[in-house]
């Protein structure tokens, strides 16, 4: 795979300031990236389309990421196990870090990033603004229901009340729903914590 050319695409598609925070800027693409159609763009060989084919896109995905971290997972009735979304940050060995979500069956869509000093400390400021203003400003929102589950991987850098003030304006704009103490109900019923240790960066 090309490995070069996916990070030149990657780092084109977010060239647009959003919002500032301290010396931190997000920024977002046009509309959002789906990640695997990125990477099977870059495969330049038929050698390589064979082991694509054997171990999927992850094979080409941890060839170009070189930090996964997991912030929060959301889940949803299915007809056998749960159907599950997720909301990640991933690093490329870019400057900037990635902002990634899976919609419910979704594919994995780099829906905004940030750089700068500070770093981590805004991500609390990219997951509020993608559930107050997810289609409007990143062309996407993060569910179309309110989850059965709502599981926070990184609490130290998502806060717990980060996830419920972006639930309740995700459902009043979205659903309408104007009776905030009934998000803040669901919420609660529903939101769990199962935090994971900092994760080391893998070796470049």
């Amino acid at each position: 795979m090309n490995t070069n050319l996916f990070h030149a695409r990657l780092d084109a598609q977010f060239l647009i300031p959003l919002l500032w925070q301290g010396g931190s800027c997000i920024y977002r693409p046009d509309e959002p990236v789906n990640l695997e159609d990125l990477l099977y763009g870059c495969v330049e060989t038929d050698s390589e389309w064979r082991r694509v084919e054997k171990l999927g896109s992850a094979h080409l995905f941890y060839q170009v990421a070189t930090s996964d971290v997991p912030l929060v997972l959301f889940e949803w009735p299915g007809p056998g196990e749960p159907i599950r979304g997720s909301l990640y940050l991933v690093s490329f060995g870019l400057r900037k870090t990635f902002v990634v979500m899976r919609s419910r069956g979704g594919p994995h869509a780099a829906v905004a990033a940030f750089r700068g000093p500070g770093g981590e400390a805004i991500v609390p400021l990219c997951v509020s603004s993608l559930l107050s203003h997810g289609d409007e400003w990143f062309g996407h929102e993060l569910f179309d229901e309110m989850p059965a589950r709502t599981i926070n991987r990184r609490p130290d850098l998502l806060p717990k009340q980060t996830l419920l003030d972006g639930c309740c304006d995700w459902a009043a704009q979205v659903l309408g729903e104007t009776e905030r103490a009934l998000t803040e109900a669901h919420f609660e019923a529903t939101y769990q914590e199962e935090p994971l240790a900092a994760p080391v960066p893998k070796a470049g």
